[in-house]
């Protein structure tokens, strides 16, 4: 049991990690406006300023993904789907993010959850 959850903690890690280096990537080369206009003056300011995509979308659906195809459990799955829901329609009515925005950051997330998942990781 240590061993797998040793190595499913491993999964979690490298799969934010990649979420993080990726959509911070696509915010450097291409810069998308917030609907509610984020000042910056920095780089880093103006990477964060940046809309497109969704970094809450991408991290969440990532989680619901990865721990639902490793729990098999109706319930929790609901659960998890009703997180994901949430925290992208929250992305969208705090002026946050435009639809589009959040729709390839939970793309970017449910694709690197499935991924992730299959990778075979011997200890």
């Amino acid at each position: 049991a240590f061993l797998y959850d040793f190595i499913f903690g491993i999964k979690l890690i490298l799969g934010l990690f990649l979420i993080l280096a990726l959509t911070i990537l696509i915010r450097i080369l291409y810069f998308k406006e917030r609907p509610k206009k984020q000042e910056y003056v920095s780089f880093l300011e103006k990477i964060d300023a940046s809309s497109f995509p969704s970094i809450h979308s991408a991290r969440v659906t990532f989680l619901g993904t990865i721990i639902s195809l490793n729990i098999n459990k109706i319930p929790i799955y609901i659960l998890l789907m009703a997180i994901v829901i949430i925290v992208c329609y929250s992305r969208h009515h705090l002026k946050k993010h435009h639809g589009i925005d959040i729709i390839v950051g939970a793309l970017i997330g449910l694709i690197l959850g499935i991924l992730i998942n299959f990778i075979n990781i011997s200890y």
